[in-house]
Parts: structure tokens; sequence; C-alpha cells
């Protein structure tokens, strides 16, 4: 029997094998965005974690340069200490270290001192043309390595000057220069036995020296933080669990005159031992024609950019691999059910056969019998179809309820999840704002102990005591006044963010001026002119209220510029609130620190500039946020700094209390 008498078993073939090939297409088109969205999301992860821990090795390296800046003296001791956890908790930098500034009339000096405090055979050397540690050159000044601390050995060597090096020594004198980091090539700073390192020099100026000029920062210049670090480690201590991921990543550097070079490649697959590795990428152009994610970051004043790519085909194998089982699953089924419809239909025509030969025997008898039976066919056939799609519906009305049923369990999970994770993180803040609170009161009491003595002993023996006694007496007292004044800080940084915030309706401006009294004697002193205009009566807190406007109108004052300080209070009604605004004109702001500058111990000026410890803004912040509202900074350099805060408007419960 030839299938083109049957035209249902050829039509229900090809619409099987069509649905069965776009099932098919839809599964691939699936699995490939998914295994794509994937790589996205990894592969940003790996990006903002690499620029973390840049961040924190070069944040460390001018912490570095900030101890510096506080002290007038640092003894290899204390620099070993201040160095030594951050060496031993990170991988990447390789060592640390303090290289002076020493004129050639010094030079003795210095050697006699670094021999007796190393307890070795100490000398300013540098390499000779055969690769031998010789003594320096006679120059008007050297730079050599000075304090060191290392986690792998033979990474520097004490008393190499940076001078002799003609890589270091440019690196050097555009930190000099500059005021600002500045990092070596990493393809000229040496191999080590673990992959690529690069050093970052930070320049150290003398204390209270002025530096505004490129002739001042060149003739002020004490000294530079040294900081040599790891490419390979770097990474690798970047990644965490995406250790394992299959991402490649490959980092460039732009130079001027010339294509972004690659100066680092980890190439996430097998390794073989023995067998270097090749890499897949040697231009950023080639790289960033591929499937890609990738940022830029600066370092040290060189512009690197790191690009994260699929380890070969792994990640987007869904592409290579058709779902053949689902087209394959597909035709077998059309393939039975096109087999069982020609069996019906072959079974039906020797029927017909059989019936037509009996017909015509029993034509004249049967005739009636014949229509009956056709009805009953019929009648059965539309009973049959009914109970199919009886039993179709009852299955498809069960599996809704199951899932239906399963949906609800995982919703009343995640929502179980998410209050347990809730109640945790609320228990965890007050009891730290509650730790910080009792080690605030309880540190205070032995700061006064140490200041009362150390100042009992200057009164009772300053007949006794000489010059550098004196001293260091001073030194102690000082530094346990800025303790006390920060502990100071700190407890009224967690009264604010502690206990019932305790409302009333307040007008702003009864605020402002309560507070202009409490700076009177410093209005006065310098000269400031402040501008109130109108403000809202809002439901706030007034202690609160007056240390925001208090911290706030007292640093445009502390850091004016040469002009008489201007300050300007101003508010205006926005969607979300009343936009407060203090405006003064100051020294500025770079864009950089607008966030930093609201983080808790975080200053752009030493204490050589201005008093502080870095809490005001933090506390501000906290203030405004506990009043449901939102601080920010606009800011330029030299044209003053822009402080707005939203506070909400009063609620009609809050009027009606």
């Amino acid at each position: 029997m030839s299938l083109s008498r049957h035209p249902l078993v050829i039509i229900t073939v090809l619409v099987g094998i069509s649905v069965s090939m776009g099932g098919a297409i839809l599964e691939y088109h699936r699995v490939s965005k998914v295994e794509q969205v994937k790589f996205v999301q990894q592969a940003q992860e790996c990006l903002k974690l690499i620029g973390k821990t840049l961040d924190t090795h070069l944040n460390f390296l001018e912490s570095v340069r900030d101890f510096y800046g506080a002290t007038q003296f640092v003894s290899r001791k204390e620099f070993r200490v201040f160095v030594g956890r951050f060496l031993r908790e990170h991988s990447a930098p390789r060592a640390l270290a303090w290289i002076p500034r020493v004129p050639e009339n010094e030079r003795e000096t210095f050697e006699v001192m670094g021999k007796a405090e190393t307890n070795s055979d100490f000398y300013f050397k540098e390499r000779s043309p055969e690769g031998e540690w010789t003594s320096a050159e006679s120059r008007s000044e050297y730079f050599p390595v000075y304090y060191l601390e290392e986690n792998e050995k033979n990474t520097l060597e004490p008393g190499f000057d940076f001078g002799s090096s003609e890589t270091e020594l440019e690196a050097l004198n555009r930190a000099r220069i500059s005021g600002h980091s500045v990092a070596t090539e990493p393809a000229k700073a040496g191999e080590s036995k673990n992959g690529k390192t690069f050093v970052v020099l930070d320049p150290i100026y003398k204390n209270s020296a002025p530096i505004a000029t490129p002739t001042d920062r060149w003739g002020n210049l004490s000294g530079l933080a040294v900081g040599v670090f790891n490419l390979d480690d770097l990474v690798e201590s970047s990644l965490g669990i995406l250790r394992n991921a299959q991402i490649d990543t490959a980092i460039f550097e732009t130079r001027s005159g010339s294509e972004a070079a690659l100066i680092y490649f980890r190439d996430s697959g097998p390794k073989p031992q023995g067998q270097p590795i090749t890499l897949a990428v040697p231009t950023l152009a080639k790289a960033t024609s591929q499937f890609h994610v990738s940022d830029q970051f600066e370092v040290g004043r060189r512009t690197w950019t790191i690009v994260c790519l699929p380890h070969g085909l792994r990640w987007f194998s869904g592409l290579r691999r058709f779902p053949f089982h689902i087209f394959f699953a597909g035709a077998a089924f059309t393939l039975i059910i096109a087999g069982y419809l020609l069996t019906v239909l072959r079974r039906t025509e020797e029927i017909e056969k059989l019936v037509s030969a009996r017909t015509a025997e029993l034509m004249g008898a049967k005739q009636q019998l014949e229509k009956e039976n056709g009805k009953r066919k019929r009648v059965q056939k539309l009973l049959e179809l009914q109970a199919r799609a009886l039993q179709s519906q009852r299955t498809a009305a069960l599996n809704m309820m199951e899932d239906a049923q399963e949906a609800k369990s995982k919703s009343e999970q995640a929502e179980q999840r998410l209050s347990t994770q809730a109640e945790e993180l609320l228990r965890s803040n007050r009891d730290l704002e509650q730790f910080a609170y009792v080690a605030s009161h309880d540190l205070q009491e032995p700061l006064r102990t140490v200041v009362s003595f150390a100042t009992l002993l200057e009164k009772r023996n300053s007949d006794r005591l000489n010059g550098d006694s004196k001293e260091y007496l001073q030194f102690m007292v000082s530094g346990a006044l800025r303790m006390q004044s920060l502990i100071q800080d700190l407890l009224a940084y967690s009264k604010v963010a502690r206990g019932e915030l305790h409302k009333e309706p307040i007008d702003l401006r009864e605020i402002v001026k309560t507070v202009l009294k409490n700076l009177d004697a410093a209005v006065k002193e310098s000269g400031c002119q402040v501008r109130v205009d109108p403000l809202p009566t809002l439901q706030v807190n007034r202690g609160q209220m007056q240390q925001l406007f208090q911290n706030l109108i007292s640093n445009a004052i502390k850091y004016r510029a040469h002009n008489p300080p201007a300050v300007r209070i101003s508010s205006i009604r926005s969607r979300e609130g009343f936009l407060i605004t203090v405006e003064d004109n100051g020294l500025g702001i770079e864009a950089k620190h607008f966030e930093r500058v609201f983080i808790i111990f975080q200053r752009l000026h030493t204490d050589s500039d201005n008093k502080g410890t870095g809490i005001g803004l933090a506390v501000c912040k906290k203030i405004v946020e506990r009043h449901g509202g939102k601080i920010w900074v606009e800011s330029e350099p030299g044209k003053g700094s822009r402080f707005r805060f939203i506070l909400p408007p009063p609620s009609a419960l809050d009027q009606a209390a």
C-alpha cells in the first residue's frame, strides 16, 4: 500500500518533524543565552574583585605615606609593625620599603646608622654592568632602600640606590614632580620565579613644607614609600571562589605612541606540566573583537585595560552541541503515531473490503444494518474523542495543582529564610553599636591617666629632662589627646545610631541660630559671612539637627581658602521632601573623594593642615539617614563645596502627634 493514498499520514509526519525541529531550536537558543548570561555575571564579578584588590594595595601604600606625614620621625621597628601585618595577610606585595632622599654629605651617616640598626654590612650599592653589587658612585643625592620588609627574599636589596637604575629613576622623578604615586612598566620591572612584578613609588614630602608647584615638590621631597607587587598573586588573590571559573584574564597597558601592550595573561584551562602557556590573545584589538567583558583601571599613573574572555569554547559548548535528542525524540514519537495511523487505515481497508464482499451477497437484507452500524461507529468515535479530551483536561488540572503547591512551598521557605536573615542582621547591628558605645567609655579612662601622668612628669622633672625627653613626652601627650578625641568622636557617632529617635516639629532657622551662637568665636575670628535663607519646619530630633548643621558650618570655616569664608544655607521643596543646601567658598573637593569624605576616619588633610578625626561627615550621613533622608556633596577644587541633603516632609501622622 502506497503512502500517497494516505495524505493524513504524510501531514502527521511533516507536522511532527517540524514541531520537533522547532523545539530543538528553541532549546538551542535557551541554553546559549543562559551560558552567555552566566559568563557576563561571573566576568563582571571578576573585574570587580580585581579592582577592589588593586585599590586595597595602592591605598595601603598611600597609608604608609600618610603614616610618615603624621609624625616627624618613623623608626625601623615602627615601620616593621605598620607594614608587617599587611604583608602577612596579602600575598601580592613582594616587598614594602622606605627610600629616603640622602644628600651626598649625609651618605656616610646613613650607612653607619644602617649597619648599626640592621647588624649587617649595609652600604649604598648599585649593579655593575656584569650584574655584581658594587658601592654606589658619588652623586649629589641618593635614594637607597633603607627600611625593607619582604614576603619573598631578594625582591629588593637593602642599600640599593634607585638613582642608579634608569627605569626606577625615571619613575621616581615623575612621582617626585607630580606628587602622585607612579608605577613602573611590569614588562620592565623584572621577572620573578612566580611571574611578573611591578614597582609603585609614592612620594613623601617634608612636614609642613610647601608642595604647590613642581619646584616646591622637587626641593622638599623627604623620601618615597615603595611597593613591589606580583601580578600573578594579585589576580589570583582577587578571584576567590571564581578562581576555577573558565574565564581567561588579559591585562593590557596603554602606552603613548603605540598600541596597548599585553602585560599579563591568565589561562584558566589546564596547564600541562613543563610546557609554557601560549598566549591566545596577543593584542587588545583581537581580545575586544571576541565576546568579552572589560574595564579600565589607573595604577600609578598608568592605564590598565582588564579583559575577561571565555576559555576556548567551554562557556558556549551549547552553541556547538545542538540538542538532537529533542529532535530525535519528537521524530520518533511522530513515527510511532504515523505507524499507528497507517495500521488503523490498513485494517479499516481490509474491513471495508470484507464488508463490501459480504454486502454484495446480503445487500438487500443488510442495508439497514449497515446504516445503523455506521451510525453506531460514528457515535462510538465521538464518545472516544470526548473521553480522551476529558482525560487530557483532568491530567492538565492535576499538573497545575501540583505546580501551584510546589510554588507555594518554595515561596514560604524563601520568606522564612529572609525573615531569619533580617532578624540576624538587626541583632548584629545592635551588638556592634553597643560594643562601640561601651568600648568608647572604657577606653577614655586609661587615656586620661596617660595624659595626666605625662603632664605631671614634665612639670616635676622639667629641669632634669633634656630636649629629646621633653619632645618625646609632648609626642606622648599629643598622641593620647588625639586618641581621646577619636574616642569621643566615635562615642558621638555611636550615640547617633543608638536608641529611639525622638522627633518634634522644629523650625530649622532656629536650629541654625543656635549653632551660630555656639560657633560665635570661630565665626568672628575667621570673618565668616553666613547667609540663612528661609528654612522649613520639620519633624526632626533637635540635638541631632544641631550637630548636623554645626559639623557642616564648622567644616566650611575650617577648610577655608585664602579669602574670608562665606556660607549660604538654603532650602527648596522637591518631590522627595525638602532639599537643604549648605554652600561655602572653601578649598573644594575632588570628584574622586565624594564618597570617601562620608566614610568614618577618612580624611583628605593631615593634622598639620587642619585638626580633626574624620568622623564629622560620617556623623552627618548617619543623622540624615536616621531621619529617612540622604546626603551628598557637589564640589570642584578651588571653587567651594555644596553639601546637600534631603529630609522627608512631616507625615499626617507626625503632624497629628
